[in-house]
């Protein structure tokens, strides 16, 4: 892997190492994939605004994630199926990521057992929960999740229906599989994936196989898990969950200000700002466009994690710069295990910290007094860590125009920067955080 320069060139690589409707699972969304899309062009429409010559010496990427320190502001978000984009799956992305020093969500829907992971990592790893209609399953799993010693429970909220994936339908993505002259081709031509998955310690829902009576056969067990989603799952719910779990609790797949005042009121440490990856309803909004606005109106009660689009340092400063704590990233690191395994996610999470210079930090200005439209602008400016300060969103339109030398339409501020994507009024904030040097 010595020449993988980006996230795109180890999806590349995926892409060639593993059966097509394996990594299609991964990379694809939902319907049309509209919001998938808008994830990723979203982010890339916030441009930033160079600055030079400030002493630059110092820097550091460490903060801490409710909490608890962490080398960077990055978490691998819970991934269902890791175990078939390689043996073990979820096991190296573990290892991985606490290798890194960040945090690492095991998913309900992995192929390892969180006792699998237990025994395999030295450190705690936080579990993402699916609500079924099981509830004594449910409450089992949680007290398994209690006795691995998991650090957070990271609550799902935005699957009460799947949405549905026309990838997955054309590639016949089901337990067991549907086989066809085409995938035994494509299978075949995969040998080093034969036989990592092969070796892993399993190829079924770790999690639920064999925990829930009759699950024993793959068909059975997708059967029990198709029917099991919960589509009377609401609010009060998660008192009784939380009346289990005595642990950190994160909300994940907040997208609106009104959920997100809900949210906070429920007890939760902290909250994702997610739409499930554009995987659930196509047609929301991305993850980046409602982030303010929900940064403004609960940033004070709980902690805010950002999820949705994120492939490089750069995306991260954006988040951050528009108010989150910390992100998730999920595709980009699978892509790095299908790649090659620990090792391919390594070379995406640690990298952030191992991207030679410049290291910059991200400054939203408030914007000139002249202006007659209030919007974001970015300074990559080099900033010691001690000049970082907190974001803090202000009051806010949604106008998506782009306005290039000025800050509005009517603007007689001549500036070098272009401004693009949603307009805010936001104090000056900093945030130190790489460049996205190794990460293309």
């Amino acid at each position: 892997m010595k020449h993988i320069t980006c996230i795109e060139d180890l999806r590349q690589l995926h892409k060639r190492r593993v059966p097509k409707a394996f990594f299609d699972y991964a990379d694809r969304g939902s319907y049309t994939e509209d919001t998938l899309r808008a994830n990723s062009e979203d982010l890339q429409q916030i441009k930033f605004r160079q600055r030079i010559l400030v002493d630059v010496s110092k820097r550091t990427l460490a903060t801490t994630i409710l909490g608890e320190p962490s080398a960077m502001p990055l978490i691998l978000a819970p991934v269902g199926l890791l175990g078939m984009q390689h043996g073990d799956g979820e096991i190296y992305a573990c290892r991985a990521a606490q290798a890194a020093g960040i945090p690492f969500t095991q998913s309900t829907m992995s192929i390892c057992s969180i006792e699998d992971i237990a025994a395999a990592v030295d450190k705690p790893f936080w579990f993402q929960l699916y609500v079924m209609k099981d509830r004594g399953f449910i409450k089992s799993l949680i007290e398994r999740a209690i006795a691995a010693k998991c650090s957070a429970l990271v609550l799902t909220v935005d699957l009460q229906v799947i949405g549905q994936r026309h990838q997955d339908i054309k590639n016949g993505m089901t337990v067991p599989p549907e086989w066809s002259l085409s995938k035994l081709i494509d299978f075949a031509t995969k040998p080093a994936w034969v036989s990592g998955v092969l070796q892993g310690k399993r190829r079924t829902f770790g999690n639920i196989a064999g925990h829930v009576k009759g699950t024993e056969d793959l068909t059975k067990l997708s059967e029990w898990t198709a029917s099991q989603f919960d589509t009377s799952l609401s609010w009060k719910d998660i008192d009784w969950i939380r009346s289990i779990w005595p642990g950190k609790l994160i909300l994940k797949g907040i997208l609106d200000v009104e959920d997100a005042e809900l949210a906070a009121k429920t007890g939760a440490q902290a909250i994702v700002v997610s739409n499930h990856g554009g995987r659930q309803l196509d047609g929301a909004p991305s993850s980046i466009e409602v982030l303010p606005e929900i940064v403004d109106e609960v940033g004070s009660k709980l902690e805010i994690m950002f999820d949705g689009g994120i492939r490089t340092g750069m995306d991260i400063m954006r988040a951050l710069a528009l108010g989150a704590k910390s992100c998730m990233i999920g595709r980009a690191y699978a892509y790095g295990l299908g790649a090659g395994g620990q090792e391919g996610v390594a070379k995406h999470s640690t990298s952030w910290a191992r991207s030679s210079p410049p290291r910059w930090a991200c400054a939203a200005s408030t914007p000139s007094p002249r202006s007659t439209t209030r919007c974001w602008r970015f300074e990559a400016i080099a900033i010691p860590p001690t000049g970082v300060v907190p974001a803090k969103a202000g009051t806010h339109n949604h106008s998506r125009a782009r306005f290039e030398h000025g800050c509005g339409p009517n603007s007689s501020q001549q500036s070098s920067s272009v401004v693009m994507g949603p307009c805010f009024r936001t104090s000056a904030c900093t945030h130190l955080l790489e460049s996205s040097q190794g990460l293309g």
